[in-house]
C-alpha cells in the first residue's frame, strides 16, 4: 500500500512538470507574430460572417449562407481557444448555437436576429481592437450581450446541452479515474500535448501541396518592407533615366552601348511594373464594408435601400485605399440622407419603393473610376444656389452659372442644404473631406445630376500616387509639371490678347468661356524675360479651369512623385517635386490650389481695366 502510494506520488509529480513544460511551450510559441496572424485571420473571418449575414437578410431561403457563416465563427471559436481569449470564445460559442439551429433547419432567422448577430460581429471586432492596442480582448458588456442573445435568439439554454452533456461527462470520467492517478496524469499530459499541436497547427496553417505546383503560395511580407521597396525603385528609375540622358553619353556612337542601355531600360521598367503591382490591392474589402454602412443608415432613415456593387475586383495601390475609405462613407450617407426619398415619397413619384444606389468601379486608361450612383432626387440647384447666396459665395448675377459651376458649391466646407440637423448630416461636413483626400493623391471629383432621377459621383483617382505622367513647362529658368490627365489644351498668346483686370490678375476667352490666367513667375517671385509671347497651358479640376503662362513646353515624361522637405513644405500651389534625368528639379503643380487662388483673385477684381482683344479661338 506504500509503494502504492509513493507510485501515485510520483505520477502526480510528474504531471505537475509536464504540465509546467507545456504551459510554458504554449507561452513561447504565442509570440507577436501569432498574434498578429491570430488578428489577421480573425478579422477575415468576422468580415465572411457580416456578408453572409447582410446577403442573407436579402435571401433568407438560401441554404449556404448560414454554414459558411457557422463555419467562421466555429473557426473563430477555435482558435480563440487556443489563444485562451474567453470573452470571444464565450460569444461566439453562444451565436454558434444559434447559426448551428439555423443550419439544422429548425428555425427561420428574422430581421431582429440578424440585426443582433451584426451587432455581435461589432463587439468582437472591439475586442479584436484591444488586442491590437496590447489590451486584453475582453468584451465590455458581455453579461448583458449573452441575456440579449439568450432572448432574442430563443436559446433559454437549451442550445447548451452538447455543451453540459461534455461537462457531465467530464465529471462522470473524473469519478471514474480519481483512483487512478497514474491515468490521470497521462490524460492530462495528452490534453495539453494536443492542445500543444493543435495551437502549432494554427500557427502553421499553410497545408502542404503535395508537390503540386500549380497552387499559389504566399508569405506576409511587412508593409515598410513594400514601402522601401518601391522608394528604391523610385530611385533607381530616376538613376536609369540620368544614365541614359547623360550628354557625355550621347557624344559615343556605339551599337552596342545603345544596345545595352535600351536592354536596362527594359529590365528596369518590368522592375518598376512588378514593384507597383505588389503595392495593389482589390477594392472588395472596403466595397463590401459598404454594404454594412448603407444597410444600418437606411434603417435609421426609415428608407429602403439596395446596394449594387460591380467592379469590386478592380485593384489600385493600398496608399489609394487609404484615402478613398472616407469619401466613400461620406457620398454614402449623403446618399442616402439627401438625395434617397422616403417610401411614401417614391410612390407618389411612381418610383420602386426600394431605391437603388451602384457603387462601381472601372480602369480607365492610367485611372480608377470610382462611381456612386443613386436614383433619389437629385441635386436642387435652386436650393443650391440660395445657400450659396446666404452664404456670399455667389450674388444674383452668378445664377446663370452652368450645372458643373453649381454643383462644385456643394463640395465647400460648411456648405449644406439640410434644413435639419441628424447625427447623419445637416453640419456642412462630409463633401469637402471627399474632395480634400481625393486630391491628396492627385485624383478629381466629377458630379452629374438630373433632378427627380438621381446623382453620380464619379472620383477619378490615379492607380498610384508614386508614380505620375507629366507635362513640363519651363518658366525662366524654372520646371514645372502637370499631371498630363489634367491638362485640356495648349494656346500660343501674345500679351496683347489677355484682358488684365484690376489688381495684375488676367483672364483670357477661349471659344466664349472666361479662363483665368496665372503667371508661375509672379506666384514665386522668380525672374522673368518679360516676352510678349508664350503658352497659355489650360488645366482643368473638377468643374474649373485655369490657364499657366509659360515659356515653353519640354514634352511628356513619367516621373517619381517626392514629397517636399519640411524646409520647404509651404511652396504655395506646390504638391511635390520630381528628378529629371539630367538632375534638375522639378516642381509638381498642386491644381486644386491654384484654381482657388484664381477664381478668388477673378472674383475679387470684377471691373475691367482696359478692353483689349480676346481670343475667340
Amino acid at each position: 500500500m506504500k509503494k502504492t502510494e509513493q507510485n501515485k506520488n510520483f505520477i502526480n509529480t510528474e504531471a505537475k512538470e509536464i504540465r509546467k513544460h507545456d504551459l510554458n511551450t504554449l507561452k513561447m510559441i504565442i509570440s507577436p507574430e501569432v498574434v498578429s496572424q491570430f488578428l489577421d485571420e480573425a478579422n477575415e473571418l468576422l468580415n465572411s460572417v457580416e456578408q453572409n449575414l447582410l446577403a442573407l437578410e436579402k435571401t433568407p431561403s438560401s441554404k449556404e449562407l448560414v454554414p459558411s457563416a457557422f463555419r467562421a465563427i466555429h473557426t473563430l471559436k477555435g482558435n480563440a481557444g487556443f489563444m485562451e481569449y474567453t470573452d470571444i470564445v464565450t460569444i461566439c460559442h453562444k451565436a454558434e448555437s444559434f447559426l448551428d439551429i439555423l443550419r439544422s433547419g429548425t428555425a427561420q432567422i428574422n430581421s431582429e436576429q440578424i440585426s443582433l448577430l451584426l451587432q455581435v460581429v461589432d463587439s468582437l471586432r472591439r475586442a479584436l481592437e484591444n488586442l491590437t492596442q496590447d489590451r486584453p480582448p475582453l468584451i465590455a458588456g458581455k453579461i448583458g450581450l449573452i441575456e440579449l442573445m439568450d432572448k432574442v435568439f430563443k436559446l433559454n439554454g437549451s442550445n447548451d446541452k452538447n455543451e453540459n452533456k461534455s461537462i457531465s461527462n467530464k465529471k462522470k470520467n473524473k469519478e471514474e479515474n480519481k483512483n487512478s492517478g497514474d491515468k490521470k496524469a497521462s490524460e492530462s499530459s495528452k490534453t495539453l500535448t494536443a492542445k500543444n499541436e493543435n495551437l502549432k497547427d494554427f500557427i502553421n496553417k499553410t497545408p502542404s501541396n503535395g508537390g503540386n505546383k500549380e497552387t499559389t503560395e504566399f508569405i506576409r511580407v511587412d508593409v515598410n518592407k513594400l514601402n522601401r521597396l518601391m522608394d528604391l525603385v523610385g530611385e533607381i528609375v530616376i538613376s536609369e533615366s540620368m544614365v541614359a540622358q547623360n550628354p557625355d553619353l550621347q557624344l559615343i556612337e556605339s551599337p552596342g552601348l545603345e544596345k545595352s542601355i535600351r536592354n536596362h531600360q527594359k529590365n528596369v521598367s518590368e522592375l518598376q511594373e512588378l514593384a507597383t503591382s505588389m503595392r495593389m490591392i482589390p477594392l472588395t474589402g472596403i466595397f463590401n464594408k459598404m454594404r454594412r454602412l448603407v444597410r444600418d443608415i437606411s434603417e435609421k432613415n426609415s428608407k429602403k435601400v439596395e446596394l449594387i456593387i460591380s467592379g469590386s475586383d478592380t485593384e489600385v495601390d493600398r496608399s489609394v485605399i487609404e484615402h478613398i475609405s472616407d469619401p466613400l462613407v461620406h457620398l454614402l450617407r449623403n446618399a442616402i440622407d439627401h438625395g434617397i426619398e422616403l417610401v411614401d415619397e417614391r410612390i407618389k413619384k411612381g418610383k420602386n419603393q426600394v431605391s437603388k444606389i451602384v457603387l462601381s468601379a472601372s480602369r480607365v486608361g492610367g485611372e480608377i473610376w470610382i462611381e456612386i450612383n443613386d436614383d433619389g432626387a437629385g441635386l436642387n440647384r435652386n436650393k443650391i444656389i440660395a445657400k450659396a447666396i446666404e452664404k456670399g459665395l455667389l450674388t444674383n448675377t452668378d445664377e446663370n452659372l452652368t450645372d458643373g459651376k453649381i454643383w462644385n458649391l456643394i463640395f465647400t466646407p460648411g456648405f449644406s442644404t439640410s434644413d435639419i440637423v441628424t447625427d447623419i448630416s445637416g453640419r456642412g461636413v462630409g463633401l469637402d473631406v471627399v474632395r480634400r483626400n481625393i486630391e491628396e493623391i492627385h485624383g478629381r471629383v466629377d458630379v452629374n445630376s438630373e433632378q427627380g432621377k438621381g446623382t453620380t459621383f464619379t472620383l477619378k483617382i490615379p492607380l498610384t500616387t508614386a508614380i505620375i505622367d507629366g507635362m513640363l513647362m519651363r518658366v525662366h529658368n524654372s520646371i514645372y509639371s502637370i499631371p498630363t490627365q489634367d491638362i485640356k489644351e495648349s494656346i500660343h498668346i501674345s500679351n496683347s490678347k489677355m484682358i488684365s483686370l484690376f489688381g495684375g490678375r488676367e483672364i483670357i476667352k477661349v471659344r466664349d468661356k472666361i479662363i483665368p490666367i496665372l503667371r508661375l513667375n509672379e506666384i514665386h517671385n522668380i525672374s522673368s524675360d518679360d516676352k510678349e509671347e508664350g503658352i497659355v497651358v489650360i488645366a482643368e479640376n473638377g468643374n474649373s479651369e485655369v490657364g499657366f503662362f509659360v515659356d515653353e513646353i519640354l514634352g511628356q515624361r513619367q516621373m517619381v512623385l517626392k514629397s517636399l522637405s519640411r524646409y520647404a513644405d509651404n511652396i504655395k500651389g506646390v504638391s511635390g517635386v520630381a528628378v529629371l534625368g539630367n538632375g534638375e528639379i522639378c516642381l509638381i503643380l498642386d491644381l486644386a490650389s491654384l484654381v482657388k487662388i484664381a477664381e478668388t483673385s477673378v472674383k475679387d477684381n470684377s471691373k475691367i481695366r482696359t478692353s483689349q482683344n480676346v481670343i475667340t479661338g
